[in-house]
């Protein structure tokens, strides 16, 4: 069965976006995502998936939304279980890439968790959503210029 992980980028206070716009621009974080999601499914909200039109190539995208999506060959699901679903008949590693109301729904269905943890705290709008580190073990943790990237497994029980 396909892995489900989340991948994020998102300041020290969880800030992950204001209103449309991230408010930082680190290339390095921006080729790590592009690496790993690269040739694997992507699943995401219908707002980002307005935001990325543009950089879709290269992968299979699920959009979560509640209107059909008519978009060279994506996919749209009513809801976030349906989406993961659909996703895992690709047969390859699945990454929900937001926003963050996506990522609130996914996070208690996701086996990984891919985040950058920005330096430094920003003003915005859309957080990622809580979680309690007791609930996840630490995989991998690299210092990047800029940012941490930290890969957590979760726990079982």
């Amino acid at each position: 069965m396909a892995s489900v992980s989340i991948v994020v980028a998102m300041a020290r206070n969880r800030v992950i976006a204001s209103g449309d716009k991230i408010p930082w621009d680190v290339k390095e974080d921006r080729e790590l995502f592009r690496d790993l999601v690269k040739g694997k499914t992507a699943i995401m909200g219908h707002r980002t998936f307005d935001l990325m039109k543009p950089n879709l190539p290269g992968r299979h995208n699920v959009v979560v939304s509640s209107s059909d999506i008519s978009y060279g060959g994506i996919v749209s699901c009513r809801n976030i279980a349906d989406a993961i679903g659909f996703a895992q008949g690709y047969g390859d590693d699945i990454f929900v890439i937001g926003g963050a109301s996506i990522y609130a729904q996914a996070i208690g269905l996701v086996d990984h968790m891919h985040i950058s943890y920005i330096d430094g705290e920003y003003t915005g709008d859309k957080l990622f959503p809580e979680f309690s580190e007791k609930d996840w073990d630490v995989e991998s943790r690299q210092r990047f210029a800029g940012f941490e990237y930290v890969v957590y497994s979760r726990k079982r029980k």
